[in-house]
């Protein structure tokens, strides 16, 4: 699956777990995916422009806190999730800090 495939026509079912590196690397290279991906975290007036935007931040919702552990992931796909924190922490700094205050 591409980046392309999952924001445009995301399966109803996507995970944490269907993360892959190259996944997370495609998506965080995006500044419009950052941006439509948080733009679809907020609390009190989510914009979800894309389908993919929607299944992502519910997941991040179910499953993530906020300091952006998955408490309730695997050890490998936390370890995904730490790598997409981290890469975010480089690359977008404020659209994290943004995101994460979304979570609480």
């Amino acid at each position: 699956m591409t980046v392309e495939e999952l924001i445009n026509n995301a399966p109803s079912d996507w995970t944490f777990g269907c993360m892959s590196k190259r996944l997370i690397s495609e998506a965080i290279g995006s500044k419009e995916h950052v941006k439509g991906i948080i733009d679809c975290l907020h609390p009190d007036y989510p914009i979800c422009a894309k389908p993919g935007y929607r299944i992502i931040a519910e997941e991040i919702f179910r499953r993530a806190d906020g300091g952006g552990r998955c408490r309730t992931c695997s050890p490998k796909t936390q370890a995904l999730v730490n790598y997409a924190l981290q890469l975010m922490q480089q690359r977008h700094p404020r659209e994290l800090r943004e995101g994460l205050s979304y979570l609480g």
